[in-house]
């Protein structure tokens, strides 16, 4: 008995073709059988440069390592299913083919509005040795450019932040290519404000207020605020409420730039400007402060246009000019001219306009400080009228005034025709010389301890009204008393040398001696008996010697003779002019006159007549001497003795 004893399976190797990276299945029991009949099965099978997978119908499939070219031998063990087996290869050839570049995923980070830049190339292979490039990028939210050092620089849209996934493909370019992608992430970052520049207008010297923040925006939707603000010819002032407030340099005008800052809720910043046109005004002129000095009573001159100027450059003047305590004038040349109202002292100002050319004004004051002077009493002249030989009492000081209130005394009093005397009230009596009539002038002086003022009184003093008693013998009656005016003939009646009294009432008349003949004119047109009495006083009338003393003055130069005519006439029954004309002659001012002695009943007259000048009322006497007539046991007689002179 042959015992049957199983069969290994029976086998032939293969040989398989593929590509690079490609599988390939083989029927490797195709050409396998086994003599028992058994079933064959493919028990195992490897490879050296690749893998082996048994497929269950038997078939096995082989995949060549990536990118492995060349041949490989895959062996493998058919089974009989009865512990028969039988080992066999395959030979594969696989065929060499360009290999797709390889690209391993990578990530990248940003910051919101950063480019980044990936080197994509770094992260990529090629199996072939190939150079490998990038073909194509694309992006959402944002851009990529490929760069030409390989890389590619992605750029996030505005304001994004998020994840960003960027799509490329990598060439070897010999057609082999993979895309990968790129995830990046975008961190948000606070984005700064955006700005806008503004233009704003205004006028010379003008503040404008300028909103700034209108046409600026936050992308986080944040409040904006003004940080910082500066110009070059102005200043800028940052309101509350986020507006400027820019006032341009005095006088500027023309183009300025406000550069200002914008800050978010973060703290970023932007920096923008605003351009302001700043339009030429005309600008009232500028003046300084000025002070003065003034004296009382006296006027000043102020240059004011020389402290005042125009920054245009306009012509200045003085359109105006007014004081409280005093006038003021304007000058031609620029000046003012003030003068203190009369007794003026203390502070006052003068309110003044200059104006340009262009319509500009402007107000200002000078302070001006009068220094006070002293005063001199301020006196009128006064009038008054007293008799002959009557004084006068005037209290002057009542009628005068010291507007510095300064207590006033009187330092000298004097008249011409007449004394003087200061009282010790303060006021003056005034005596007119002996027989005087007609108007003295008092001169007196009134102090007030620092000054003195002359002040002049005319007084009229009224010729003396002399009262004549006639007395009679005693075999005649009692005396009528007879009035007579001085410079009138007085005829007096004499019986049995009776003495005549001659009452002088009123008046001024010098005696010197029996009977003193005086003037109260340059001009003498008659004269007769005058005498000064204190009260009643005698005199004697005796004709046997008569001493007579008349003052004369000529007036004023002529060319015409002259007359001066002496008339001693002693009348009885039939009265006999003992001396008609004198003299005759031509008389200048101020001329001295001499009349020749004379005879006059046989007896000697002794006659001078001198003429001095008039303001000095020095005068000399012309006398009468020696016996002229004797009119002894007569029962009546009229006796008159006058003198003429006549110009």
């Amino acid at each position: 008995t042959i015992n049957a004893v199983n069969d290994n399976p029976t086998t032939a190797g293969e040989s398989a073709t593929t590509d690079e990276d490609t599988p390939v299945t083989v029927d490797v029991l195709a050409n396998d059988s086994d003599v028992d009949g058994d079933t064959l099965t493919v028990d195992s099978a490897s490879a050296a440069n690749g893998t082996v997978a048994i497929n269950p119908d038997g078939t096995i499939t082989y995949t060549p390592d990536a990118n492995f070219t060349g041949s490989d031998t895959i062996t493998y063990n058919v089974s009989d299913g009865n512990s028969g087996t039988s080992t066999v290869t395959t030979e594969v050839t696989i065929n060499a083919m360009n290999d797709a570049p390889t690209i391993a995923a990578s990530t990248a980070i940003t910051d919101e509005d950063t480019p980044v830049t990936l080197d994509v190339l770094a992260n990529a292979s090629d199996a072939d040795g190939d150079t490998l490039s990038i073909d194509s990028a694309t992006t959402t939210n944002g851009s990529v450019t490929i760069n030409g050092d390989g890389t590619l620089s992605f750029v996030p849209q505005d304001n994004f932040n998020g994840t960003s996934t960027i799509t490329y493909t990598v060439t070897d370019g010999n057609g082999g290519t993979s895309t990968s992608t790129i995830t990046v992430d975008v961190a948000p970052v606070n984005d700064a404000p955006s700005t806008a520049d503004e233009i704003a207008n205004t006028d010379e010297d003008t503040a404008v207020t300028i909103d700034v923040l209108a046409n600026d925006t936050d992308i986080e939707g944040g409040a904006l605020s003004v940080e910082t603000a500066n110009a070059n010819n102005g200043t800028v002032v940052i309101n509350g409420d986020g507006t400027l407030n820019y006032t341009p340099d005095t006088n500027f005008n023309g183009q300025d730039t406000i550069t200002y800052t914008v800050a978010d809720e973060a703290g970023s910043t932007s920096t923008a400007t605003t351009t302001v046109v700043i339009a030429p005004i005309n600008d009232a002129p500028n003046i300084a402060p000025q002070n003065a000095t003034a004296t009382e009573d006296t006027p000043i001159t102020i240059d004011v246009l020389g402290n005042a100027n125009d920054v245009d450059g306009d012509t200045l003047s003085i359109n105006s000019a007014t004081s409280e305590n005093g006038t003021v004038s304007i000058g031609n040349d620029g000046s003012i001219s003030y003068t203190p109202n009369p007794n003026f002292a203390g502070n006052d100002t003068i309110t003044y306009v200059i104006t340009d050319n262009q319509g500009g004004a402007q107000t200002a004051v000078v302070s001006i400080s009068v220094t006070p002077v002293n005063d001199a009493p301020d006196v009128t002249n006064n009038l008054a009228t007293t008799p002959g030989n009557t004084a006068l009492t005037l209290n002057i000081l009542d009628q005068i005034t010291d507007v510095d209130s300064d207590s006033l005394v009187i330092s000298t009093a004097t008249a011409d025709n007449g004394t003087v005397i200061i009282n010790n009230d303060q006021s003056i009596t005034y005596q007119p010389n002996t027989n005087f009539s007609g108007t003295d002038t008092i001169s007196v002086s009134v102090s007030d301890g620092n000054d003195t003022s002359i002040s002049t009184i005319t007084v009229q003093v009224d010729e003396t009204v002399v009262q004549v008693e006639q007395q009679e013998s005693p075999r005649s009656d009692a005396a009528t008393p007879t009035t007579q005016n001085t410079n009138t003939p007085l005829d007096i009646e004499l019986v049995e040398y009776d003495p005549v009294l001659l009452d002088a009432l009123n008046g001024v008349q010098q005696l010197e001696g029996l009977a003193n003949l005086t003037t109260n004119s340059p001009i003498v047109e008659s004269v007769s008996f005058m005498q000064q009495l204190g009260g009643l006083t005698e005199l004697t009338i005796d004709s046997s010697i008569i001493n007579q003393t008349v003052n004369y003055l000529s007036e004023q130069a002529t060319t015409s003779p002259q007359t001066e005519a002496l008339t001693d006439n002693f009348l009885e029954s039939n009265p006999e002019n003992i001396l008609d004309i004198v003299d005759e002659n031509n008389i200048n001012e101020d001329e001295l006159i001499n009349l020749e002695n004379e005879q006059a009943n046989n007896a000697q007259v002794s006659e001078s007549l001198a003429a001095n000048p008039y303001n000095n009322l020095v005068l000399q006497p012309l006398t009468f001497s020696e016996q002229v007539n004797e009119t002894t046991n007569q029962s009546s007689e009229e006796f008159k003795s006058i003198i003429k002179a006549l110009t």
